[in-house]
């Protein structure tokens, strides 16, 4: 595997397109479903890696500011750190699960407790108002903000929860921070928070960097 990495890194570094690129080295070195898919979400060529990078903020920056939350790629890595999978520390420095659920996401004791690390973890980074957002074309979507909503109202705090046909679109100009693993949509925008990352010590998640 790290053998693959590295020869995909270099072919995306000399420009060549990352499906093509990733055809081939998986191809070359045999690789399964699943090793594939660490590929496509751990390596990035070294310009958009340090690109990504630059567009990462503080956690203390989001204190009393507005946080759009991409809900189902935000939950779903959590809900891989509470069972205890390892997670990956990808080139351009995000937290990333290769989990692959998403589509195929139902609401388990695993989700109730994924949600309950996150909100005691907004709690505890204060923005002014905090919104996540779920497609609306997944399944059980709704049910998964209605529980969200319901959550945030028992710990009264200052957010919400909603579905919405684009969640990127929404995300690109809506708030003046996002949160997302999402590398397409942390392109559209210049202060993004890793939240997965700032639970990586308190659930003692393992990370691999290949």
């Amino acid at each position: 595997m790290r053998k693959a990495c590295e020869e995909l890194r270099c072919l995306l570094n000399w420009g060549y397109p990352k499906q093509s690129a990733l055809e081939f080295v998986s191809n070359h070195h045999k690789l399964l479903l699943e090793e594939r898919n660490i590929l496509a979400r751990t390596v990035f060529p070294d310009q958009l890696a340090a690109d990504l990078k630059r567009r990462r903020v503080d956690p203390r920056e989001v204190r009393g500011k507005e946080l759009g939350i991409d809900g189902y790629n935000v939950l779903i890595t959590v809900e891989s750190m509470v069972e205890g999978k390892t997670l990956f520390l990808c080139d351009d420095g995000w937290v990333r699960d290769v989990s692959a659920v998403f589509g195929r996401h139902r609401i388990t004791p695993t989700t109730q407790k994924a949600l309950a690390e996150l909100l005691n973890l907004l709690d505890q980074l204060k923005p002014s108002w905090f919104e996540f957002l779920f497609e609306k074309q997944v399944s059980w979507s709704g049910r998964l903000a209605e529980l969200v909503r319901r959550e945030i109202d028992k710990r009264e705090l200052d957010g919400t929860a909603k579905t919405v046909s684009k969640v990127d679109s929404k995300l690109k100009g809506g708030y003046e921070f996002i949160a997302t693993s999402d590398h397409a949509i942390i392109l559209k925008h210049y202060k993004v928070l890793d939240l997965p990352s700032l639970l990586v010590e308190r659930l003692g998640t393992q990370l691999l960097r290949m």
